[in-house]
């Protein structure tokens, strides 16, 4: 005779065998839609089931190669596609200008031929439309000159509060703190700030995206330039605390054309745009599902990236 579960009288095998069960029929009906807020690139999303609450996703690259384009692309998604709010703690671009990049990102103007009078016929318009459109949207943009754990801890709780933010995102990790003016052990503070954002997320329930860099003097040599976990866990704490690491990088330095990408590069726009680069998202550690490569483009003259 079987063991039995005190509370409902069935074997502990049964059990959990319906629970598993209905698991798998909530998540065929879901389908291949994320479980977490989509970050805007459908592949990307299949495999990350999105941004999970409560979790941290680190996006990192040797240098910068669009990793503020890239962060900026997914508040966007979550603010103007999703409805969602959006809180963004910029510690390298003013909030003017991060929001100077998304009106025109928005519109798909070039900023380059606008600036230099060259702008496309319908540019005025596109921009207006693209004003409207984000003038409700709730994107809560922080430029402080300094950024601490305590003031982080402070700001995230007061955005949570009032304006229930859905998505918080860091730009950039290395930039944080202020130690090495006195200084203090630099790594041990990141550390400490790595720690911090796992317990911000975990306690307000909501995802977290960090920015970081790859320190330079690990870069590497050929065959293999392509960046690694274990270079991200050289250069910086945060990723013992992540639970997605995406490393960022241009796939004509790490690899030669294809003639498929070579015939992206010819002269053919996208919305006035010739500048067409070749980006892998390398999917380097995941605890809710799959890694591997997911192919993107970056639109350099609309700042954008979008999916290939």
């Amino acid at each position: 005779m079987g063991l039995e579960n005190s509370h409902t009288g069935k074997p502990p095998l049964e059990q959990y065998l319906i629970a598993a069960v209905e698991a798998t029929d909530r998540l065929f009906a879901l389908k291949a839609s994320p479980k977490g807020l989509s970050i805007g690139f459908p592949k990307l999303d299949i495999y990350t089931q999105g941004l999970m609450p409560g979790q941290i996703t680190v996006i990192a690259s040797w240098s910068s190669p669009g990793k503020t384009t890239l962060a900026m692309n997914i508040a966007e998604c979550v603010a103007a596609e999703q409805g969602l709010s959006v809180g963004y703690f910029s510690l390298q671009w003013s909030a003017a200008q991060l929001v100077q990049r998304l009106l025109f990102s928005r519109a798909r103007v070039s900023q380059e031929r606008f600036r230099n009078g060259f702008p496309e016929k319908d540019a005025i318009n596109r921009i207006w439309v693209a004003y409207n459109d984000m003038l409700t949207r709730k994107i809560f943009i922080e430029d402080p000159a300094e950024l601490g754990l305590q003031e982080l801890q402070s700001a995230v709780r007061q955005l949570v509060e009032q304006h229930g933010v859905d998505l918080i995102i860091i730009d950039q990790l290395e930039l944080m703190g202020a130690a090495w003016k006195a200084g203090e052990n630099r790594g041990r503070e990141i550390a400490e700030i790595s720690s911090g954002i796992k317990s911000l997320s975990t306690e307000f329930n909501i995802p977290f995206v960090v920015l970081s860099g790859l320190k330079s003097g690990l870069e590497k040599q050929l065959p293999d330039l392509s960046p690694s976990l274990l270079d991200l866990e050289a250069s910086t704490p945060i990723a013992r605390f992540a639970d997605v690491v995406c490393l960022l990088q241009r796939k004509d330095i790490y690899s030669p054309p294809s003639a498929e990408d070579i015939e992206d590069f010819m002269p053919e726009a996208v919305d006035g745009t010739k500048d067409r680069i070749h980006f892998v998202m390398r999917i380097a550690k995941n605890r809710n599902g799959w890694m591997g490569d997911v192919p993107l483009v970056f639109l350099s003259e609309i700042g954008r990236f979008e999916s290939r």
